[in-house]
């Protein structure tokens, strides 16, 4: 819940070398045919599939959804004036060490999850013998997906949110949001539900941003060939302006140390050791063969 992100070893498009001493991660297929509508290639499939997802979003029905969640919404949270307040009385739910209410959290994780009856029967035998005493702390991630659900749930149920369908969707952005640093919008719904999400990160405003880039666009273009060359050497937060988004940003995540000039480290493919070098080969042609294959699939 600080940052990391999970890499699944079995997947197609990660190689994990036979000493497990080195993981190699190709693109994945969804950035293939995110690669190829960049270029303005799009076929028929892609048309019908952009079609049914837009129907999709049509049908949610976020005023049925508002409907069930009422009772439990005026129930556990009447007294939030707001969606801030409301954010902040489903953190306490989730913190109450009550068995009873850690019983039903646990069922409503289950359910949100969708759970098979193996898994829940696991979950609830963990709590019966006291393995499982709070849900937010044994399982930290699924925990905060169900706290940004409740909160936009109950918000909807309280008239905090709007029941606009596409809510629904940019929900599920969030529930990634503990796998990252930095989460950058242009979204206000985003904005508004920022603090139900969990981790350590931050989020940006999608305009900051772009003013910001802005800024150091005009910035370096106005420099000579070697200021720039001398700028590029330090971080990212030099020549800018004292309130850069981007260099506090950089500041609070990053953490530069120069290993350039460390004894024994390759710096090049060539100062690999064979055996690297020769995984590495090993892996890409692995790799190029599975692209050729996805390739030549989506063109039938």
């Amino acid at each position: 819940m600080i940052g990391q992100v999970p890499v699944d070893g079995s997947a197609p498009n990660v190689h994990v070398t036979k000493d497990r001493r080195g993981v190699f991660y190709d693109s994945t297929p969804e950035q293939i045919l995110w690669a190829r509508w960049a270029n303005g290639e799009f076929g028929v499939e892609d048309e019908l599939t952009a079609t049914t997802w837009r129907n999709g979003i049509e049908k949610i029905d976020l005023d049925g959804l508002a409907t069930v969640w009422k009772e439990f919404s005026y129930g556990h949270f009447s007294s939030a004036r707001n969606q801030d307040e409301l954010i902040s009385a489903v953190a306490v739910f989730l913190k109450d060490s009550i068995p009873a209410v850690q019983r039903e959290i646990l069922n409503m994780t289950l359910d949100l999850v969708k759970a098979s009856a193996q898994d829940r029967r696991v979950a609830h035998a963990l709590m019966n013998i006291g393995e499982m005493r709070s849900v937010l702390e044994f399982v930290p991630y699924a925990a905060s997906v169900l706290r940004l659900f409740l909160a936009f749930v109950c918000g909807l149920a309280r008239g905090f949110i709007g029941p606009r369908p596409t809510n629904y969707i940019d929900l599920q952005y969030l529930y990634y949001s503990p796998f990252c640093m930095v989460f950058v919008s242009n979204d206000k719904f985003h904005r508004e539900m920022w603090r139900a999400t969990t981790g350590v990160h931050s989020f940006v405003w999608g305009q900051d941003l772009k003013d910001d880039l802005r800024q150091r666009v005009a910035t370096r273009g106005k420099m000579s060939e070697s200021a720039t060359d001398a700028t590029n050497k330090q971080d990212s937060s030099a020549p800018v302006a004292p309130h850069s988004v981007i260099a506090e940003m950089w500041r609070t995540y990053m953490r530069v140390t120069d290993k350039s000039d460390q004894p024994g480290r390759a710096k090049t493919f060539e100062d690999l050791d064979p055996e690297i070098q020769q995984q590495f080969r090993d892996a890409m042609k692995e790799f190029d063969r599975m692209d050729q294959t996805i390739i030549e699939e989506a063109r039938r």
